[in-house]
């Protein structure tokens, strides 16, 4: 939740900056918006997932060395410990939709920066994608008390909700393939989406000045884009 919302709101901020100082009007005299666009959220995206695989490396070397540092730091008793098991599959899918709802929710906060002009705006422009991503947050907890509930089942295959809640459910239970499977293909169809209306979005939004669209205007503009 705080890698896709830290990260995802750097890519908002950093389209916004390109608009505000004129930037991105130069740069798209000899790059396509489109490809402005990916190169902005892959980039940013591999600094969260470089960051990913540092904890993940740190983890590991704290459970394979960790009894052997405790012991030279004077704690013996660290080697009594035991260290829950986490299976190469849960590694993966931590991977795989931290990657998925990173691409989705920075490309509808791309969208949110090339519409706007100011950083007052910006704030309130963005609540309803940040809404999307608090609503997994505050169903973590009956959720973790029944994982197996229709609430869990239902959030954990709502591509706006599955990036957080499914790693949550499968530290819990055993979700079936079909249920993960399901969960990962419905998420990765609303990214092309979502990124498909995105590029749109600020293809015409990083060059437009002047009062922010209303959703209308937003429809219109993905329609002839």
């Amino acid at each position: 939740y705080m890698m896709i919302m830290l990260y995802g709101q750097n890519v908002m901020r950093g389209v916004l900056e390109e608009k505000m100082t004129r930037v991105a009007e130069v740069i798209m005299a000899s790059v396509k918006p489109d490809i402005l666009l990916a190169g902005k959220i892959l980039g940013v995206g591999a600094v969260g997932l470089t960051q990913q695989v540092v904890w993940f490396g740190s983890a590991a070397a704290f459970i394979t060395y960790g009894a052997v540092m405790a012991k030279a730091m004077g704690v013996p008793e660290m080697q009594n410990f035991t260290f829950p098991t986490v299976s190469p599959l849960l590694y993966l899918s931590l991977i795989l939709f931290f990657v998925l709802g990173y691409v989705l929710y920075s490309s509808m906060f791309a969208a949110v920066g090339a519409m706007v002009g100011s950083q007052e705006e910006v704030q309130q422009a963005a609540q309803p994608v940040v809404l999307l991503l608090i609503a997994s947050v505050i169903f973590i907890q009956p959720i973790m008390m029944n994982p197996s509930s229709t609430l869990a089942v239902a959030m954990s295959v709502i591509p706006f909700t599955a990036p957080v809640i499914m790693p949550l459910r499968m530290t819990a239970i055993q979700v079936p393939p079909l249920e993960l499977a399901g969960s990962l293909v419905g998420l990765a169809l609303t990214c092309w989406a979502a990124i498909w209306a995105s590029a749109r979005i600020y293809r015409i939004g990083l060059l437009m000045t002047g009062k922010r669209p209303n959703l209308k205007e937003l429809v219109r503009w993905i329609k002839y884009a």
